[in-house]
């Protein structure tokens, strides 16, 4: 909102500087989106008489004007992102399952996730920026933490279950990496960095506020947790991942920030790796 120019014939009311929160919780004008039910950015409660965002300090547009072909729009972002990169993750499953998977399978995906996700980030940046530029709280990045040997170690219970009573075989994500000589610095990016920073521009930084344009900031989180979760192709981890999926998405929600959670799954895959260290 534009301020009012300071002049001598222009007496400046009285709490004047406050004026764009007030507008920002209730408009002047009265044309308010009050069949809004939430935050499209930052998943907030909604309020009657909000014009924008207080949390976020989004830029609120009425929910009427936004279109049915804008939805499914939206609807097509995830889609089409979604099952772009489940084509890639087909596709390396078919060659580990015709041969020995090796080093370079894995590399060449993440290489291809990394370029198929950086497109999407860039026809959708401003989603993207939303969710890189929102300041966090520090307290968050700790949580993140918590949270990350927290799932760790339920993922390593429900792997010695499975393992124990179903005879689900261990999976080593570093073998591959050691056997062709790579060394650890390579396979912290491999396994640590790459799938932090891009599964989470994508699955936190696209998907999920997309899935909100239509749905409850509760159903967008569950529906991006079950897509992160079966993109992964590893039907024994599904439990573990999906759990990890909605950790994450609440992350993102609560916060409105991707970084958090790319702390907290960068920190998770370096706890699943490290132990085949020693």
């Amino acid at each position: 909102m534009d301020q009012p120019e300071s002049s001598s014939s222009n007496t400046e009311e009285p709490g004047s500087e406050f004026q764009e929160l007030a507008d920002c919780e209730a408009g002047a004008d009265g044309d308010t989106p009050a069949t809004r039910k939430f935050c499209p950015t930052c998943g907030a409660a909604w309020q009657p008489s909000w014009l924008c965002c207080p949390t976020c300090q989004s830029i609120s547009v009425p929910f009427s004007s936004v279109s049915e072909k804008q939805n499914r729009s939206h609807i097509a972002t995830v889609l089409a992102l979604y099952f772009v990169l489940l084509a890639a993750s087909g596709i390396t499953l078919i060659i580990g399952v015709t041969r020995v998977s090796e080093a370079s399978d894995i590399i060449r995906l993440e290489i291809a996730d990394a370029v198929i996700i950086t497109l999407a980030a860039l026809a959708t940046y401003r989603t993207v920026l939303a969710g890189l530029a929102r300041r966090v709280n520090i307290v968050w990045f700790f949580a993140a933490l918590g949270a990350a040997l927290t799932m760790f170690l339920i993922a390593s219970g429900m792997l010695a279950l499975e393992h124990r009573f179903l005879g689900v075989r261990e999976l080593h994500m570093v073998r591959p990496f050691l056997a062709a000589g790579f060394g650890w610095t390579t396979i912290i990016l491999a396994n640590c960095v790459q799938p932090a920073v891009f599964e989470e521009l994508g699955f936190r930084g696209i998907i999920l506020p997309s899935l909100q344009s239509t749905l409850s900031p509760r159903d967008a989180v569950i529906v991006s947790a079950l897509l992160f979760m079966t993109l992964h192709l590893t039907v024994a981890a599904f439990p573990y991942l999906f759990l990890l999926g909605l950790v994450l998405g609440y992350l993102r929600i609560r916060t409105g920030s991707i970084l958090p959670g790319m702390l907290l799954h960068f920190t998770y895959n370096l706890l699943c790796i490290l132990p085949l260290h020693f």
